[in-house]
């Protein structure tokens, strides 16, 4: 951050919620550090993993992002349905963000936002850009 001048509130890290269950007590202290410093961190893959629903609520994260694999094909499924929602629900109670990654048709974003999620990521809204293409397209 020091070296290219980047405001710590323009940051998020991504934590795979598999490496952060290997060594809850180390990801607690990181995402605390993290934080102080001002710096979002978000759980990536959630749900993909065993999670200890006690360690979540220590753990201190911004965001939990619905895996892929809950979002593919969500409007078809009542059992991704179900877990996008408890996901979405557990999300708003810990007073986090929820992103749903993997967003590939009008079908399943209508879905997400039906459930109450309103940020994603994914194909359907766009495909990965180089940074020049990023700039010419918000200009």
């Amino acid at each position: 951050m020091k070296k290219y001048d980047i405001c710590s509130e323009h940051l998020l890290v991504e934590l795979a919620e598999n490496l952060l269950v290997e060594d809850i007590k180390h990801s607690i202290e990181l995402i605390r550090h993290l934080k102080a410093q001002k710096i979002e961190c978000a759980i990536d893959d959630f749900g993909t993993g065993y999670p200890s629903l006690t360690y979540l609520k220590n753990i201190l994260a911004s965001v939990l992002k619905i895996d892929r694999s809950f979002v593919t094909n969500i409007d078809k499924s009542k059992g991704s349905i179900a877990i996008a929602s408890t996901i979405i629900s557990l999300a708003k109670a810990l007073n986090m963000k929820v992103l749903a990654e993997g967003v590939e048709t009008k079908e399943e974003l209508d879905c997400l936002k039906m459930l109450g999620c309103y940020d994603y990521q994914g194909f359907y809204l766009s495909r990965p850009m180089p940074f020049e293409d990023f700039i010419t397209l918000l200009a």
